[in-house]
């Protein structure tokens, strides 16, 4: 049934929800231990549907964000390292929601990848300063489908990884 999440076959683990924080742990130990530096959270068909109704906004956005971000900080304070996270869209409303309800809590701020100082945008619009929200000075903006979408992955690896070696 749609919205729903689906399986083409029983996870590893086992089932469980996105807001299972023992399987975030788990999952951020295996990742952090596999040397990956950041996750990608993709929100490209996350519609404005979801942000009005508020039901699916708690079960698919809040929940699992909060949980995730609550689990990585958990982690770093008793001295385990896990990657960073990276957000993508296409869509300004969404990341303005985004932005007020988890980039800009300061408990959270150390849990995303940044460059030139702000949280790291990534847009599947072709012309990133044209995107909605450029303007306002919340994130620098990329574009995930332009030519340089590998110099950035590179760059945003090595200062993640600089970052991940001041705090650990």
């Amino acid at each position: 049934p749609a919205p729903a999440f689906h399986y083409w076959a029983k996870p590893a683990q086992g089932y469980y929800r996105s807001s299972d924080k023992a399987a975030i742990r788990k999952n951020m130990t295996l990742l952090y231990a596999a040397g990956v530096d950041f996750i990608i959270l993709d929100h490209t068909n996350l519609h404005n549907g979801y942000l009005d109704n508020p039901d699916l906004k708690k079960r698919m956005i809040d929940d699992p964000m909060i949980a995730l971000f609550d689990t990585i900080m958990e982690m770093r304070a008793e001295g385990l390292g896990t990657p960073y996270v990276w957000c993508g869209d296409n869509d300004g409303r969404t990341y303005r929601y985004l932005y007020d309800e988890f980039y800009n809590v300061e408990k959270w701020q150390d849990c995303f990848v940044y460059w030139d100082g702000l949280p790291l945008l990534l847009t599947t619009h072709i012309r990133p300063e044209r995107f909605p929200l450029k303007d306002e000075n919340l994130f620098t903006v990329r574009s995930s489908i332009r030519s340089g979408a590998k110099e950035i992955l590179a760059a945003t690896g090595k200062e993640a990884r600089k970052a991940k070696s001041r705090r650990v």
